[in-house]
């Protein structure tokens, strides 16, 4: 059976998706609460799939999972996707969808209500925001809960939204962690109830006996760590890049400007943006330019000011003391 829910993402940007029940307990799960109706910028009409194909959808696949995908064009006043998905397991296949072509959706609609969905984490310290850029395996989402952990606020471990403001609101979703937590962030292990645990445990091992093919993340409210998440926006107090980086000794530390934090966030959100375009198709590109331009102004007007330090971790350094340093030198612990 069939319904309609409605999510918001910051101030001004509604999705509304049409779903089967199945479906819609994800998402309820992903971006609750559901709002009361409003006028959408972005709507997505879901269904899983008996081999019928969308009118123009191009195909896609992961894995288990495969998929057709349509989109109204892109200079259309709401974003449109029609969906159909095969395989799983459910959870998995909706996974996939939800990043691949939900939250890009969504990104850009936020973009042209003047936000950026940056991928970051932030994380509360001094009743200011402490915005972390990366890519993933960054450290971002260890940091995150393990902040959670001490009772700090978190905004998001892998997404947050900004404005022209220097203002930083929640990302709807549920934080993202893997097997390992036990020995990156063992406060935070020891807060989660003993199912969940039993779940990251079952999951180590399946990604162990598939020579990690198989390695999802677990999705987790921050209920479970006794936490909750704020919902209004909060200032930013600085923002922090980490990097990765291999044949270093050290951690290094650098100061950067405005200028060079825009292009590693244009950088990332461009890399980010591929798997979309090689999905829905190349007509897209253009778009996507203007996307990125009016997220450039966005953060040009909320970083010009703003302390920026550049983080480089060695890659060679276990995750486990790549995290502790950095908790160290931000003050996060």
């Amino acid at each position: 059976m069939t319904a309609t829910r409605e999510y918001a993402f910051g101030p001004d940007v509604a999705l509304r998706m049409r779903a089967p029940a199945l479906a819609l307990r994800h998402f309820d799960a992903e971006f609750g609460p559901v709002q009361a109706k409003s006028q959408p910028q972005v709507e997505v009409d879901l269904r899983f799939g008996r081999g019928r194909r969308l009118s123009g959808s191009r195909k896609g696949g992961h894995k288990t999972v495969a998929w057709h995908v349509a989109t109204a064009p892109p200079d259309c006043a709401l974003l449109r996707a029609s969906i159909e998905i095969a395989g799983g397991p459910p959870s998995f296949a909706l996974s996939l969808i939800q990043g691949y072509v939900v939250e890009p959706l969504v990104s850009f609609a936020l973009a042209r209500a003047g936000f950026v969905a940056l991928p970051s984490a932030a994380v509360e310290v001094a009743g200011a925001a402490v915005v972390l850029m990366g890519r993933s395996r960054s450290g971002k989402s260890t940091l995150s809960v393990r902040a959670l952990a001490r009772g700090r606020s978190v905004l998001g471990d892998d997404q947050v939204i900004l404005d022209r403001t220097d203002r930083c609101w929640p990302y709807p979703r549920r934080l993202r962690v893997y097997p390992d937590i036990r020995v990156t962030a063992p406060a935070a292990w020891s807060r989660l109830p003993a199912r969940t645990r039993s779940v990251l445990i079952a999951r180590r091992i399946v990604k162990r006996l598939s020579w990690g093919y198989v390695a999802p993340s677990l999705p987790i409210a921050p209920t479970e760590f006794q936490a909750g998440a704020p919902r209004s926006p909060m200032p930013v107090g600085r923002l922090v890049v980490i990097e990765r980086v291999a044949g270093l000794g050290g951690l290094e530390r650098a100061e950067r400007d405005s200028a060079w934090a825009v292009q590693e966030a244009r950088d990332i959100l461009t890399d980010q943006r591929r798997a979309f375009v090689r999905l829905v198709g190349p007509q897209w590109e253009g778009y996507l330019a203007s996307v990125v331009r009016m997220e450039e102004q966005t953060l040009n007007a909320a970083w010009a000011r703003l302390p920026i330090q550049q983080l480089r971790v060695p890659a060679h350094w276990p995750a486990a003391r790549a995290v502790s340093e950095l908790e160290a030198h931000l003050g996060t612990g």
